[in-house]
């Protein structure tokens, strides 16, 4: 028994060590636009944070979600709101970028089914550094 809760323990003990093991970037919090389903498209949030001593960046997003997935920001042009699709998204060296609602975020364009709050889909992140990462993000109203 007491090998058991040791193992137990240890294991417990090695869970940050093996979470951050990909890269250097750790997301929390990803979710996904909850939105008719007429329409054709949503956008995905998330809080990014860069561990390293160096910049990276987001540059290429997939989900097996959508025909399409891009990197967009919102910003007021002429005195209206604008969505335009950016190269990558920056997330400097120790610190975070958050993806949200009328800022910086992932479109997913081209959806191949309804959505339905609670559900979980997969959305696949490549950074300059290297790294990809493969996140769960669940759909929220």
């Amino acid at each position: 028994m007491k090998n058991t809760i040791s193992l137990i323990f240890l294991g417990w003990l090695t869970l940050p060590v093996a979470a951050h093991k990909g890269g250097p970037v750790v997301v929390e919090q990803a979710r996904i636009k909850l939105v008719p389903a007429s329409s054709p498209a949503t956008a995905a949030f998330m809080v990014m944070r860069n561990e390293s001593d160096k910049d990276v960046r987001l540059i290429h997003a997939r989900s097996a979600l959508a025909r399409n997935v891009e990197l967009h920001t919102m910003n007021m042009v002429s005195g209206k709101m604008a969505m335009r699709p950016v190269k990558d998204i920056l997330i400097a060296a120790r610190g975070s970028v958050q993806l949200k609602p009328g800022g910086l975020h992932i479109m997913l364009i081209g959806l191949k089914k309804p959505l339905k709050a609670g559900d979980v889909h997969e959305i696949w992140l490549e950074f300059d550094s290297g790294q990809t990462q493969t996140i769960k993000a669940t759909v929220e109203s």
